[in-house]
């Protein structure tokens, strides 16, 4: 996969609906299923299934999140200032303000000592990436996939990963999978994601042992965004990417993302979703 150099897409996120029915049909759907991955990264370290999560923290409402931070008995440590923006980035953008326009990378534990360690592997010149991985609950094998690819430049690695999975060759730049649930990371650009890490494969085991723990937190403190997340995960997908813009196409909508600048298209497919 050949990257143009210099160039990089603007943090953004949008869904499309392919037809104003189906706004009417799925967006409710899409609404609760949006916000449930989010909500269950504070709920996996506060019922101490996690050590650790990222967490950013806004001027505007500092207060009630530690607030609500120091009621769970739970602890946040600042990481780094950075800008805020609209939409996904695959990075910070480190600032030296704290405005209204920049907020507070930083992580969540249930555990001080966690939460030090992971700040302190966090830095720029000692990124520690299987330490963190280990904090935040992901696989080694996927931690130690991770680490070789974002080497190679693969910042958004998800033709990477199904390469690295069982996969029919359509044509030189096409591949069509079977992913699991807990392995889909194509849409987390928009929040639809049941798991926090990127998979070394589509069928990783330790992957899939993981999710169930998501899985079956998520179904016990939000069943309907469950189950509407489960039902847009579990939908015929293509993903490709080209010229940095991921475009990821379903029945109901069409999610555009900035991803890879590559100088040619990929793409993944499928129509067929494992679950638990």
């Amino acid at each position: 996969m050949e990257l143009i150099e210099n160039l990089e897409v603007h943090p953004t996120s949008e869904v499309i609906w392919n037809d104003p029915d189906m706004q009417d049909e799925w967006g409710e759907k899409v609404k609760q299923a949006r916000r449930v991955h989010q909500t269950m990264e504070y709920e996996m370290v506060k019922e101490k299934i996690r050590k650790c999560a990222t967490m950013h923290i806004a001027p505007r409402n500092y207060d009630k999140q530690i607030e609500r931070i120091q009621k769970d008995g739970l602890v946040w440590l600042p990481v780094q200032r950075t800008k805020s923006y609209n939409g996904f980035s695959h990075k910070h953008f480190p600032s030296d303000k704290i405005d209204m326009n920049t907020n507070v990378y930083g992580v969540l534990s249930y555990k001080m000592e966690y939460a030090e360690r992971f700040r302190e592997v966090s830095g720029t010149q000692n990124t520690d990436h299987h330490v963190i991985g280990d904090l935040l609950g992901f696989p080694e094998c996927c931690s130690k996939f991770f680490t070789e690819i974002w080497g190679d430049g693969y910042y958004d690695p998800l033709y990477q990963i199904a390469k690295n999975s069982e996969h029919e060759q359509i044509d030189e730049r096409t591949l069509k999978v079977k992913p699991h649930i807990a392995t889909i990371q194509y849409m987390r650009y928009a929040g639809f994601r049941l798991t926090s890490h990127f998979p070394c494969s589509l069928e990783c085991k330790e992957s899939i042992a993981v999710g169930k723990d998501w899985y079956d937190l998520t179904k016990e403190k939000e069943p309907l965004g469950m189950d509407y997340l489960e039902e847009i995960l579990s939908l015929d997908t293509e993903w490709s990417v080209l010229h940095g813009v991921a475009t990821v196409t379903t029945y109901p909508f069409t999610l555009l993302a900035n991803s890879l600048p590559t100088k040619k298209e990929w793409k993944v497919i499928w129509d067929e979703v494992k679950t638990y």
